[in-house]
């Protein structure tokens, strides 16, 4: 492939996706959107389970940002950020669902507050604390 036709390919490439994500944001009305934030601690037997593998899946499924660990205690804490109907439906997800093999006792939201803009870029699975 010659120079000159890989760099109109890449200039072709960079137009196109900046074009799609703006159009997507625009679609999406990003900036209209009411985010949510909270604070969350499950308990039950949720370690051990995947638990926070498949809390990872769901929260990307949904479009929500944040992150997830075990604690010494045996519980499961993060934090989750996203628009409103999808923050709830997370929410939800990590009072009654679970992974397959979780048994759900109860889980904790604290700190809930609305947000200006996401603090995290993606859903992490953080180190036991």
């Amino acid at each position: 492939m010659s120079r000159c036709f890989a760099k109109l390919w890449i200039s072709a490439l960079v137009v196109l996706s900046t074009t799609l994500w703006w159009n997507l944001d625009h679609l999406l009305d990003l900036d209209a959107m009411t985010l949510r934030a909270c604070s969350f601690e499950v308990f039950g037997l949720v370690q051990g389970v995947f638990f926070r593998k498949y809390t990872q899946q769901e929260a990307v499924k949904l479009g929500v940002v944040g992150w997830i660990r075990n604690t010494a205690r045996g519980t499961v804490e993060g934090e989750i950020q996203g628009p409103e109907d999808n923050y709830g439906d997370m929410k939800r997800w990590l009072e009654t669902k679970g992974s397959p093999q979780s048994e759900i006792a109860k889980a904790i939201f604290s700190d809930e507050r609305t947000i200006d803009k996401r603090d995290f870029e993606s859903f992490d699975i953080r180190r036991t604390r």
